[in-house]
């Protein structure tokens, strides 16, 4: 179990005491790294907007900031907006950890979550520039290596199909051997192994498995890691000094916010020593990037400058408009709910969403951590984006936030995103009730003795169960990692998977059962990595024990 300083449960939210003191640091009225005022610089890009108008939609949307951070407890959020390749505001609200008083800024680190997964196809754009392959391209052309469970699909996976999110796995498929201390390797080898749930190119399914595929090949043809061609191919030509992509780099970080989690009501920091931080870094080319609005910013300008910063060509406009064209359908339809960024129906691309929207479409990816939820949103024709980075996981905060800064910027008719996405997070919760398990009120005993189901159970992905008896209990360990997963009777020969050290992989909490032949256990089954394709565990020959009970 973690020590009480690396996992930190607290009874409520944000204190009103600390809420009305905490609104973190305006920059709107000081001078930015291009030598003007912001506000200078925002009426001089806007100049067809007067600048009493821009300064009203700016404090009404700071208003709007502080309603909607107070309405989903969010500790602290960092924004920026770029315009016709100037920065027009930049600030801080909030605190960087529950607790504090350590105001939030602009050069705050955050996690950036899948925000990062543009980086990726940026980079692979990068490789379609100089020549090494081109987006038609088949993947094992490229890596001989790469292989799925089906032979028809290995051959006709495309380097276009890796970020397109239509591969036919379930969604979410091999999240878990990150966080068990899986390596890249294993990742990529695990797919031939996976059993797709759809037909591949048939559907929309977000995984991110695929991206350190797309990784491989950055690495292949620059010879550096993904984070050496990230940092010398994007980060350093933007001027992104202070954004990285290692675990490293974020805890070392002076000025870096607190992660937080919801928990049962309860606000829960997660410090540095939380067991499972690594699997985001594992992850990497699907989102690891460590950075704060100020650096983000820099980004936009280069997506809003079609490729090119500061006079010199990065990407190609081609290759980078790629990345923005839409491939998979994500959500449409004529019943189509409100939702913020979705517009009227929106795609997946190559590491980005494209939404048709009123008055252009936007062109946005969320991201999300352990403890950090984000967005980086922009509108090509309008020439103006927004980036939302805070300190609170699962929320739709920054979706909220990007669409408000659209709808006054754009002067939309209003609408109160807030109340939407707040409507949508107790659908959510209704759902996920109604669907929860209802423990058996008077459960059946074990069939077998405890000491029956103990030893070595394997698949092929996510190799070897080792479950022991302690202290009366089952405890499975899972991965390089040696993760421990308490097993808590359930009913019978079912079980709970739970995750040992607190609030595990976003609690994967899964019923597990036990198939028993002629007395004796023979398969371990659990339920969350059965749905993509690889729950059942073969327990190994020497270990079948034979119950005389």
């Amino acid at each position: 179990m973690p020590s009480t300083s690396s996992l930190v449960a607290t009874e409520s939210f944000m204190p009103s005491t600390i809420r009305a003191n905490c609104c973190g640091t305006d920059l709107l009225s000081t001078t930015n790294k291009f030598g003007e005022g912001l506000m200078t610089t925002a009426n001089k890009t806007l100049a067809y907007e007067k600048s009493e108008s821009l300064n009203a939609s700016l404090n009404q949307f700071e208003t709007y900031v502080e309603k909607v951070r107070n309405s989903w407890n969010v500790p602290g959020i960092a924004i920026a907006a770029v315009a016709k390749d100037e920065i027009i505001y930049q600030r801080g609200f909030g605190v960087k950890q529950y607790g504090s008083h350590d105001p939030v800024d602009p050069h705050t680190l955050f996690q950036i979550g899948s925000t990062t997964k543009a980086f990726t196809s940026a980079l692979v754009a990068k490789l379609v520039d100089a020549g090494y392959l081109q987006w038609g391209d088949r993947v094992i052309d490229h890596l001989p290596n790469f292989t799925t469970s089906d032979p028809w699909v290995t051959q006709a996976f495309l380097v276009r199909d890796l970020m397109a999110q239509h591969s036919g796995f379930e969604h979410h498929a091999t999240d878990d051997l990150t966080f068990v201390g899986f390596d890249r390797v294993h990742v990529i080898n695990s797919l031939k192994y996976l059993q797709p749930v759809t037909s591949f190119r048939s559907s929309y399914a977000y995984v991110n498995n695929l991206f350190i595929v797309a990784a491989a090949l950055v690495e292949k043809y620059t010879g550096k890691t993904w984070e050496q061609a990230l940092t010398q191919q994007i980060f350093e030509p933007l001027h992104m000094q202070e954004s990285s992509a290692t675990k490293d780099g974020f805890f070392t970080a002076a000025n870096r916010t607190g992660l937080h989690v919801q928990l049962d009501g309860k606000m829960v920091i997660l410090d540095k020593d939380w067991p499972f931080h690594q699997w985001l870094y594992t992850a990497g080319p699907a989102g690891s990037i460590n950075s704060n609005v100020l650096n983000m910013a820099q980004w936009l300008r280069l997506q809003l400058g079609h490729g090119t910063f500061e006079g010199k060509e990065i990407v190609s406009a081609g290759n980078l408009q790629f990345t923005r064209t839409p491939q998979t359908v994500y959500m449409a339809g004529e019943n189509l709910s409100p939702h913020p960024l979705g517009g009227i129906g929106a795609f997946y691309a190559e590491g980005w969403v494209y939404a048709y929207a009123e008055p252009a479409p936007i062109v946005w990816h969320t991201g999300g951590t352990s403890g950090c939820a984000t967005v980086v949103a922009f509108v090509p024709t309008a020439n103006v984006g927004v980036v939302v980075l805070t300190n609170l996981s699962g929320t739709m905060v920054p979706e909220i936030l990007a669409q408000k800064f659209f709808d006054l910027y754009f002067g939309a008719l209003e609408r109160d995103w807030n109340q939407i996405g707040l409507d949508k997070k107790q659908q959510a919760i209704a759902k996920q009730t109604a669907a929860a398990k209802i423990p058996p009120s008077h459960p059946s005993p074990p069939a077998l003795p405890l000491s029956n189901y103990t030893g070595t159970y394997s698949n092929k992905i996510y190799g070897n169960v080792t479950i022991a008896v302690q202290s009366n209990k089952l405890i499975a360990t899972i991965g390089p990692n040696q993760v421990k997963v308490n097993l808590l009777h359930w009913d019978r020969d079912t079980f709970r998977w739970c995750y040992e050290a607190g609030w595990g992989p976003d609690s994967h909490e899964s019923l597990t059962s036990f198939e028993i032949q002629d007395g004796k256990v023979t398969n371990l089954i659990v339920e969350f990595f059965k749905a993509e394709g690889a729950g059942i565990f073969k327990r190994s020959l020497g270990d079948n024990v034979k119950s005389s009970v």
